[in-house]
């Protein structure tokens, strides 16, 4: 993990409150996840880590969907949030008896889905909120089998992820059954985005695309 992965924050001198929006550009969890508006980045390392650290050791709850999570402080909560590094792992354990949440996991999901699009980020001493930008449309697609591989309509190869071009999406594939999308499937991803950030890939675009459900399941 690197130093700045582990650095702490300092805890806010004032009032917990930041409204962050732009382009989410998220690469690993030990490196920074910026957020582009225009010219300039954020990192949202710090933001998450100064509610964290706010919150820790106190009853806390969470809500996940694909593409957003949200977790704060709620004294009628079952689980307490926990950590021991800012920069590692980070669970909400049950206040009596086993069991745990990892936030790490579900937050990072959260990211990977909503990765090279629009985010809002709001962060305040109620929670800490990631979404995308309802008003930002892309290109959707579905699940399809049983898998987190999504397929990508005929056409939309060339179109959307611009395959054989130097702007080709990292996350298109080819199989025998056509191209997919990998974007959804958190190991894969995960190691894309990997290789991206070690230069070890040719294509190194970042699709803004959506899942939006499972063929045949509707939305």
């Amino acid at each position: 993990m690197s130093a700045a992965a582990q650095q702490q924050p300092a805890a806010p001198a004032e009032p917990l409150r930041d409204l962050i929006e732009g382009r989410l550009d998220y690469l690993t969890w030990d490196r920074p996840w910026l957020i582009w508006n225009g010219g300039t980045s954020i990192d949202l390392r710090r933001p998450f880590w100064l509610a964290a650290r706010l919150w820790r050791n106190k009853p806390c709850w969470h809500s996940y969907d694909r593409q957003h999570y949200q977790f704060g402080p709620a004294a009628d909560s079952r689980y307490s949030l926990k950590f021991d590094r800012i920069g590692d792992g980070i669970l909400l354990r049950k206040r009596d008896g086993f069991g745990f949440v990892n936030v790490a996991t579900y937050f990072e999901h959260a990211m990977m889905r909503s990765n090279g699009r629009r985010v809002i980020v709001d962060v305040s001493e109620q929670s800490f909120l990631f979404r995308p930008d309802p008003s930002d449309e892309v290109f959707g697609v579905e699940y399809f089998h049983d898998g987190n591989t999504a397929r990508i309509p005929a056409g939309a190869e060339h179109a959307i992820c611009k395959i054989g071009t130097e702007s080709a999406c990292l996350f298109a594939a080819a199989e025998p059954r056509g191209f997919v999308c990998m974007k959804f499937d958190g190991p894969t991803t995960r190691d894309l985005l990997a290789r991206k950030a070690a230069g070890d890939i040719r294509a190194t675009r970042i699709g803004s695309c959506a899942v939006t459900g499972r063929e045949g399941e509707g939305k």
